[in-house]
């Protein structure tokens, strides 16, 4: 625990400026800050920053919080595919078929693989451990009235261990600051269908939302299109002296394999900075099908999903409602935290109506000009602080996400805070049209 305070109080005064929203993003390929911010999509590690101020009058005060937070950096999913790009370049180097910067690569990637790598793909890194300690610890120093000695702290997890993990790194955190708080924690499979909502336990589900998970779903042949793009040679060329992958199938999966292992490399150490061994003309279209992917599965999609991804998260957002009322009017408990994964937080966002989440299109070519899903980066979360008046009937809330506010298409008072009884209202339609969508759309 001590390593986790001391890298707190090191990056107090760290600050990484956001992309702003003004109704569309630029062209991927003029971001001068592309390889930091925007190749490495959702393998980015948590962009720490400080909360701009945005002062109450002296008769508020922050009396409650309800989270919802993806895991923090984990390790690439896939063993296989870990093995795979282990096995080529290793075979590869062993018939003298590794140019210079495929044996680079490989002296490089050895003792990672050998050390650290195998046998825990999808694993919490110790990196991962460290950004949920320092959100925890960011969240007392912020509200300290919240932590008193005596309250009461709930959290939920998926049941994906490293999302148990997670929340296991920032509960920890959260007693060693503030040891007479009252902790509880639980990962129980009933409550997949609240974190996570495309569950088969949700009744809303039907088949086609499962589908859609997967390449079975509509975005199957425009995925398949965008990723036929791809241009292996030059990447093949660089890394080996002769063929070592005939088919062009193959090697297409190569290639986006070890994007994958290169883009998540800062999460397992931050030296590892994998996107230097691929040049921009090989990441881009990796880029851009999986940002469509995202997209099809998670965003409002008509033409994908139906605009059900979003809708599907109802049961999610009704529990920030509901538990927000029943705790404010128990004062009890002070903080509600939810942990889970990127795809359930972009369809929430989506859900709240927030502009920069809610763009459609039909054009696959035109996703990436309204979605980007390299802004959720490892350990994303959404936070709903909650600040009270002398009455009780004086609820402000603030609404953060990644450390910044986020927009919704309600009035504000005092530039960033809503009224609690106003967003309550919001909220309960968002929640109601959700449920009149998935009726409208219902299909076995």
């Amino acid at each position: 625990m001590k390593k986790y305070l001391l890298l707190f109080f090191l990056t107090l005064g760290l600050s990484v400026a956001a992309q702003p929203w003004d109704g569309g993003y630029p062209p991927v390929g003029e971001d001068p800050n592309a390889r930091a911010g925007i190749y490495p999509g959702n393998y980015r590690t948590y962009p720490f920053k400080e909360i701009t101020p945005a002062p109450l009058p002296g008769r508020y005060h922050p009396v409650y919080i309800s989270h919802y937070g993806r895991h923090g950096s984990r390790y690439y999913t896939s063993e296989e595919g870990y093995a795979r790009i282990w096995r080529l370049f290793t075979e590869a180097e062993a018939a003298g078929a590794l140019t210079s910067d495929g044996q680079a690569f490989l002296d490089t990637f050895r003792p990672l693989y050998e050390q650290r790598i195998r046998g825990h793909a999808g694993q919490l890194t110790a990196i991962g451990e460290r950004e949920q300690a320092l959100l925890a610890a960011n969240m007392t120093r912020r509200y300290p009235q919240v932590f008193r000695p005596g309250a009461e702290i709930d959290a939920r997890s998926t049941t994906k261990p490293r999302v148990i993990a997670s929340m296991d790194a920032f509960c920890t955190t959260l007693r060693t600051l503030c040891p007479g708080l009252s902790v509880e924690t639980a990962a129980r499979p009933e409550d997949m269908r609240i974190l996570h909502c495309i569950v088969p336990e949700n009744p809303d589900v039907r088949d086609f939302d499962l589908h859609n998970l997967d390449l079975k779903g509509r975005w199957k042949d425009d995925y398949l299109a965008m990723r036929a793009q791809m241009d292996t040679s030059l990447f093949f060329s660089r890394m080996f002296t002769r063929p070592v992958v005939k088919h062009g199938s193959a090697r297409q999966d190569v290639l986006q394999i070890f994007y994958n292992i290169c883009a998540d490399g800062p999460c397992i150490d931050p030296m590892f900075r994998g996107l230097d061994w691929l040049t921009d003309r090989e990441i881009e279209p990796i880029w851009r099908f999986t940002n469509l992917k995202f997209y099809a599965i998670a965003g409002p999609s008509r033409k994908y999903s139906r605009g059900r991804a979003p809708a599907l998260m109802h049961p999610l957002l009704d529990d920030f409602v509901r538990r927000a009322e029943e705790d404010l009017a128990a004062e009890r408990p002070a903080v509600r935290l939810r942990f889970g994964h990127d795809y359930q937080l972009v369809s929430l966002l989506a859900l709240l109506g927030s502009p920069a989440w809610s763009g459609v299109t039909d054009d696959p070519a035109e996703v990436e000009n309204i979605f980007r899903y390299n802004n959720i980066p490892m350990a994303s979360n959404l936070q709903l602080v909650f600040w009270q008046g002398r009455r009780k009937d004086d609820t402000l809330v603030r609404i953060l996400f990644n450390d910044e506010d986020l927009p919704l298409p309600l009035k504000p008072v005092r530039k960033v805070y809503y009224r609690w009884d106003h967003l309550k209202a919001y909220l309960d339609g968002r929640i109601a049209a959700a449920r009149k969508l998935l009726k409208e759309t219902e299909e076995r």
